[in-house]
């Protein structure tokens, strides 16, 4: 492959991120042939999958936070009920 193409001069000549871009030789040709794959939407779809776990991972987290603050102010309140 030729060392003056990288991924990121194919995703700045077609306007795509750098992530959505591979480039593989091709099968049974000399040097210089170059597969280029660009799939810009399966990139964004990866990138939002990502994105919606680590949502889902902190909202769970902060469930648990609050169900553990709410049993300690529960234990409080029935400390001082107690006579």
């Amino acid at each position: 492959m030729p060392g003056s193409l990288d991924t990121r001069a194919v995703a700045a000549v077609f306007d795509a991120p750098e992530g959505a871009v591979q480039l593989a030789p091709v099968p049974g040709h000399g040097a210089g042939r170059i597969a280029v794959q660009i799939a810009p939407a399966e990139f964004r779809r990866k990138e939002l999958d990502q994105v919606e776990r680590q949502v889902e991972d902190e909202y769970r987290d902060r469930l648990r936070a609050v169900a553990a603050l709410a049993a300690a102010n529960c234990g409080r309140k029935r400390a001082a009920r107690r006579p």
